[in-house]
C-alpha cells in the first residue's frame, strides 16, 4: 500500500541563460514589456542545465525523499525524454508502475530562458488520452 500516488503531466525542462538581449517596455503601460532578440542570430547561451519537472513529478520525489511511499502515473514519450523521466523517478524511489509511455507522441518539454532576472518559457505539451489505470488504495 502506498502512502501517496501523485497523478500529473512529467515534462523536461531546459534552463538557459543569457546576457545578449534587450528589453522594451510600452511608455503608456509598463507591464507591457517584451525581451528582443536579433532575428536570425546565434544567441550565445551563458548557462544551460536541463532537468525533470512538472508539479506530480516534483511532489512523488520530494514525498519519497521524506520518507513516504510514493507511485507515480504520468504519460511520456517513448524517447530520450521519457527514459530521463523514468530514470530519475527510478533513482529516488518512487514506484514507476503506472507510468505509461506513448508511443505517438513526444514527451513535454519547456525552454526557460533567464535574463536579467527575469524568465519566458517556451512550452510544448503532447496531445494526450488520458485512462487512469486502476490503483492500490492509499493511505
Amino acid at each position: 500500500m502506498y502512502d501517496c500516488i501523485t497523478v500529473g503531466d512529467p515534462t523536461i525542462d531546459t534552463l538557459i541563460s543569457i546576457h545578449n538581449a534587450e528589453v522594451r517596455c510600452e511608455l503608456e503601460k509598463k507591464d507591457r514589456c517584451v525581451m528582443c532578440i536579433e532575428y536570425g542570430d546565434k544567441i550565445p547561451v551563458d548557462h544551460m542545465v536541463q532537468k525533470t519537472a512538472g508539479n506530480a513529478m516534483n511532489v512523488a520525489i520530494g514525498s519519497r525523499r521524506l520518507g513516504i511511499k510514493t507511485a507515480y502515473y504520468g504519460i511520456v514519450g517513448h524517447d530520450i525524454g521519457g527514459t530521463l523521466i523514468r530514470e530519475s523517478l527510478v533513482k529516488e524511489k518512487v514506484d514507476t508502475r503506472y507510468l505509461a509511455f506513448d508511443k505517438k507522441h513526444s514527451t513535454n518539454a519547456s525552454t526557460v530562458i533567464g535574463f536579467q532576472g527575469e524568465r519566458t518559457i517556451l512550452v510544448y505539451h503532447s496531445a494526450r488520452v488520458y485512462k487512469l489505470p486502476k490503483f492500490q488504495n492509499t493511505k
